[in-house]
């Protein structure tokens, strides 16, 4: 009878210790099944030129391409002679398809579109994961961006890039003056939170993970579990720490535990629009004429392949900017255009463009940019 009881105590975790043994296994011999490992530079926050943060870090291309950034972790272009009376600048402000993750500075879209027409000059800032209402405090911000030898300058043009997502929100942690450190911007959905929601936060605050920089016990045992050499320990750990961090994303209250779908979408669109309408005045304000490019996402692309229709999301942002009148280009048939004439993919495994979804963006940017009047 003992032995019995013990074995229905045991089993259980007999069980659950086979299985990730079995994990292990199979990460180690198999693939990764799309785990990324994040890199020690990254952790260790060391002064030197690195690699992209994203992407498969088990494959020849991530480790080849390197980029250069300043401080802020911007690539570093040469400011333009902002003097020039021949070139019209352009303030070109997006997330991390602006950083241009996976491809070199000087093969980014926004170069080649700067290298082949001589009236225009870019000047990019991203931000990553940037959400519009981000974007749009960055416009106000252009003296920054816009300076030489001690001068300042204003750009003819601010193009600023979206992704299929953004109206549901996105990255608003900002450097607030008034407290002296960065701080989420985004204005949370009228909504309750929910239990889940309310023990998550009370969880956080009592452990909060800073594995990037701190020196403490908890934060160097996540970093030393997240770069170790066990796969399954080293997802599972990284996975751990996205959780503890997801609090302040697009979803910062998880709002999908709270109210049903077709709710949520039109209190974020609500709320969106109110960041369009913010852009408006911002523009209004600086005498800086805007305008608004949409970068498809494969699953987007996929999709209109198929249908050869545009889904609920993709006609209300073109109903939206016209509604505000903002020049706005959807960049869908400028990728299909390019997927098309060489009948292969347009976009890497991290859903950012490839080298043919580069020159896609750059025809969509100029596209972009000639509707804008230049």
């Amino acid at each position: 009878m003992k032995i019995d009881k013990l074995f229905k105590i045991f089993a259980p975790w007999l069980a659950l210790i086979l299985v990730l043994i079995v994990a292990e296994i199979s990460f180690k011999v198999f693939n990764d099944y799309g785990r990324v490992i994040p890199y020690k530079d990254y952790f260790y926050n060391k002064n030197m030129p690195v690699s992209t943060l994203k992407g498969n870090p088990w494959t020849k291309l991530e480790f080849t391409n390197i980029v250069y950034r300043d401080k802020n972790f911007q690539h570093v272009p040469a400011k333009p002679d902002f003097n020039d009376l021949n070139q019209k600048n352009i303030f070109l402000l997006g997330d991390s398809m602006v950083e241009s993750v996976s491809t070199p500075v000087d093969k980014s879209f926004y170069a080649i579109s700067d290298a082949v027409n001589e009236n225009i000059t870019v000047v990019p800032f991203h931000f990553a994961g940037a959400s519009l209402k981000a974007l749009v405090y960055y416009l106000n911000q252009y003296p920054a961006f816009f300076r030489r030898d001690k001068q300042s300058f204003k750009p003819d043009l601010a193009v600023l890039q979206i992704r299929p997502m953004s109206y549901q929100g996105g990255n608003t942690m900002l450097f607030d003056q008034r407290i002296g450190k960065s701080r989420d911007f985004q204005e949370k959905l009228p909504l309750e939170k929910s239990k889940i929601v309310e023990s998550k936060e009370a969880f956080l605050k009592k452990f909060k993970l800073d594995i990037k920089f701190s020196s403490k016990f908890k934060d160097k045992l996540f970093r030393d579990l997240v770069l170790g050499e066990s796969r399954i320990i080293s997802l599972l750990a990284w996975q751990f720490f996205q959780w503890t961090t997801n609090v302040t994303k697009a979803a910062p209250n998880h709002e999908e535990f709270i109210v049903e779908k077709g709710v949520l979408e039109e209190l974020y669109w609500q709320r969106f629009e109110r960041s369009v309408k913010m852009l408006k005045e911002v523009s209004a304000k600086n005498q800086i004429p805007v305008a608004v490019l949409l970068v498809p996402s494969p699953d987007w692309l996929k999709r209109y392949e198929y249908t050869k229709k545009l889904n609920l999301q993709e006609n209300r942002y073109q109903k939206l900017f016209a509604k505000y009148q903002i020049p706005y280009h959807y960049a869908l048939s400028d990728f299909l255009s390019q997927k098309d004439k060489f009948k292969k993919a347009v976009f890497l495994e991290d859903n950012h463009p490839n080298e043919l979804g580069v020159l896609a963006l750059s025809k969509a940017f100029d596209n972009l940019v000639q509707k804008a009047g230049f």
